[in-house]
């Protein structure tokens, strides 16, 4: 009954690919050369010293989304209610998602930059996973609210 056609929405969902550094770009939008090597020929390129989650392009998917509420037991899952604020169900196994994804819901997924340099800006995601917990006949994925 959870995931009964009628009771679903579009979704898309984003899996985390890796985690990389982040270089520095001039005012042109160009990577600031740090030096050539010379034996190799590999150009090495100035690092911020922070890093970065790269996502995959995201998928839509159908799958019924709720909010939580009054009937939600406290300690579904081990996790307190107050720990997430939407489920999703979709039947068993039926995406990939895991607890690194995104989810969008109320707005359209956005992307940084161009050509190469083109990834999918997390911060434009509506939810982060928090938990994804296979029953017997569908898949439940806990999610909290990501601050924009």
């Amino acid at each position: 009954m959870r995931t009964l056609r009628k009771n679903k929405q579009p979704l898309y969902y984003a899996n985390l690919i890796e985690e990389v550094d982040e270089y520095e770009v001039d005012e042109e939008g160009h990577l600031v050369v740090d030096y050539v090597d010379t034996e190799t020929g590999v150009t090495h390129y100035v690092t911020t010293g922070r890093s970065i989650l790269l996502y995959a392009d995201p998928i839509e998917f159908d799958a019924n989304i709720s909010f939580s509420g009054g009937e939600i037991v406290t300690q579904e899952y081990g996790v307190d209610k107050s720990n997430y604020d939407a489920s999703v169900v979709y039947d068993l196994n039926k995406y990939p998602i895991t607890e690194t994804s995104l989810i969008w819901f109320q707005h359209q997924p956005t992307f940084i930059g161009e050509g190469v340099m083109r990834r999918v800006d997390p911060d434009s995601a509506d939810y982060k996973v928090v938990k994804v917990k296979p029953s017997l006949n569908y898949t439940k994925v806990l999610l909290t609210e990501r601050v924009k």
